[in-house]
Formats: structure tokens, C-alpha cells, sequence
């Protein structure tokens, strides 16, 4: 067994209860083989009755392990996944479960499922768009799938963060009921044009927007008028920007690879901004660095992930998926 460097703990062996027990500072527990049923229990009696914010992540398993006996973990709140599966019904026996990852390489179509009532932040690759709808506490929902309707979210009024990667294009407008919408990441669709995400504009609870590899996309003005908070990446379509019309931006991130952004001066941006995150392309067009020094609370060597996390502690967004 190892010790991570962040309060992780990484075994492959049986489960020493008494030595995790000792771990008051634990946040994860990585394995990297299904233990039994008898040492599932006894973390589940011992460990996470005690230490209920431990995260339990399985990776480098065979392809079709059978998680059945995961249902012994009952007092166990996060949960990640990280193999192919062929089922996914032992979860509907995690009755304590909050936040569920299950990374696959392929898809799965997997039948109506009974999720865990408890469960706020799902991120999945499977075909489960039919029981979804019926996750009426959902906060968060980070889907790759085949979407082509998107109405089936609008079941989930306490939805507050979506993040679509390599989805089919769909007509956003239908997300409208999700008053309480306020982050949205839309990554990888190469059919999606500007035309099909107008219905963004209907989202007035829309906070923070991250557009990433949107190829078609060619004008961003309209769709983040009025957001505090907007991340675009790898936009090859986008040529201009009129800051005119996003007045209210307070952060913004631009990470230009690939994209044709050369006309950009920096001087127009916003006065509102005060957290900018730029690509090294981008520091080096027009009005460049000079431009740059009028922010003194800037920092053009912020890395995206810091960028993500400081919007997500202004917004206080409880969202594991940005």
C-alpha cells in the first residue's frame, strides 16, 4: 500500500481497516481490485461510518467487473468508476451515495435505473438519459452521450450545472425550466453552430459558460450576454469579439489554440474584469503585454484549472465537474 501526496490512499491488497481508521485527514481511497464482500462491509461498518467524506475510486480493473457487492457500501457518499462495465444496477443499493463517476471508453446502453435518492453530482458516459429525468435533486449533471433532445433535463429544477462533451447538437431553448441553472460547459460538438445555442439566451439564472472546440461557432456575443463568467477554448470560427455587449463579464478565460483570434485588442476588454486567464497566443496580439499591465490583479500565467476553481469559490458553485 502507498500513501498519496494529498491525503490519497493507493492498495492492492487486502484492506487494513485499523490503518485506514488512523487517517483522520483521508479524502480518497484508490483501488485498483474489487476487495470482498466481508472487507466491503467492514469499511463500510468501520471506515465510512466514521470518515463519511472519503471518496472510494476503482481503477485498472478487468473490463465487466462485477460491482454487485458494492451494495454492502451503504454509508459510502462518493463513488468513482474507472473501467468498462456491462450493468450499472448495483447502485440503485448505495442509499447514502452523493456524487457518482463512471468513466467508460464506450458507451453503455443501460436499462431505467433506480438511482439513490440521495445523489447530487452525476458524471457519466452511458445511455441513462431515460432514468436521469427522474433525478429530481440533481445539482449536477456532466453527460457524454448521444443528445439530440434535451427536454429531459427540464424534469430537474434544482439542476445548477450541466456539462456536455461530444454530444449530438440539440435546441438548448428547452433547458429553459432549469431555473436554477447557472453554470453550463459545452465541449466537442463539431455540427454545433451559433444558431444552435441561442436558447442559451433564455437561461436567466446563467453565470459562468465554458465553450470549448466548438468549430462552427463563429459569434459568441449574443450567447454570453449578461454571464459574470466565460471560458472559451479552441474555437476555430471565432474571429471577433465585440467586448461592447459583455459589459458584466467579471472573469474570462481565452485559450485560443487553433483559433483565428488575431484582430483581439486587448485595451477594450471590460472594466468589470478583474480575473483574466490567457493563452500564450493570445499575450502576444495586439496590444499584448502592454495592455496587460493596466490590470495589476492579473495574472497572464494563471493556469485554467486555478481560473475554474477561483469562479467556481466566487460563485459558490458546488459543482465537481467544471
Amino acid at each position: 500500500m502507498s500513501w498519496g501526496d494529498r491525503n490519497e490512499w493507493v492498495h492492492a491488497g487486502p484492506l487494513p481497516i485499523a490503518a485506514l481508521l488512523q487517517k483522520t485527514a483521508l479524502d480518497r481511497i484508490h483501488l485498483t481490485y474489487l476487495p470482498s464482500a466481508e472487507d466491503l462491509a467492514s469499511l463500510n461498518d468501520q471506515v465510512f461510518a466514521r470518515h463519511p467524506q472519503l471518496a472510494l475510486r476503482f481503477y485498472q480493473l478487468p473490463d465487466g467487473t462485477d460491482f454487485e457487492r458494492l451494495a454492502h457500501l451503504t454509508r459510502l457518499e462518493q463513488l468513482s468508476i474507472e473501467c468498462e462495465l456491462n450493468s450499472l444496477e448495483f447502485v440503485t443499493g448505495l442509499a447514502a451515495l452523493r456524487q457518482l463517476h463512471i468513466g467508460l471508453k464506450r458507451r453503455l446502453k443501460a436499462p431505467r435505473i433506480d438511482w439513490p435518492n440521495s445523489l447530487r453530482h452525476l458524471s457519466i458516459s452511458a445511455d441513462v438519459l431515460d432514468s436521469i429525468s427522474g433525478l429530481a435533486a440533481l445539482r449536477s449533471i456532466n453527460l457524454a452521450a448521444k443528445v439530440n433532445d434535451l427536454s429531459f433535463l427540464g424534469h430537474i429544477p434544482t439542476l445548477a450545472s450541466l456539462s456536455l462533451d461530444g454530444c449530438s447538437s440539440g435546441d438548448f431553448s428547452r433547458l429553459s425550466p432549469c431555473k436554477a441553472l447557472r453554470h453550463v460547459r459545452v465541449n466537442g460538438q463539431r455540427a454545433v453552430e451559433t444558431a444552435h445555442l441561442n436558447g442559451l439566451t433564455q437561461l436567466e439564472s446563467l453565470e459562468f459558460l465554458q465553450l470549448h472546440d466548438l468549430p462552427r461557432l463563429d459569434d459568441i456575443n449574443q450567447l454570453a450576454y449578461g454571464v459574470l463568467h466565460l471560458e472559451l477554448v479552441s474555437l476555430k470560427g471565432l474571429q471577433r469579439i465585440d467586448w461592447s455587449s459583455l459589459s458584466s463579464l467579471r472573469s474570462l478565460a481565452l485559450l485560443p489554440a487553433r483559433s483565428p483570434l488575431r484582430e483581439l485588442d486587448l485595451r477594450a476588454l471590460p472594466k468589470s474584469l478583474d480575473l483574466v486567464c490567457f493563452g500564450p497566443r493570445l499575450v502576444a496580439a495586439k496590444g499584448g503585454p502592454e495592455a496587460l499591465a493596466a490590470f495589476a490583479a492579473r495574472k497572464s500565467d494563471l493556469y485554467i484549472l486555478d481560473f475554474r476553481a477561483a469562479v467556481a469559490e466566487r460563485m459558490t458553485l458546488d459543482c465537481p465537474y467544471l
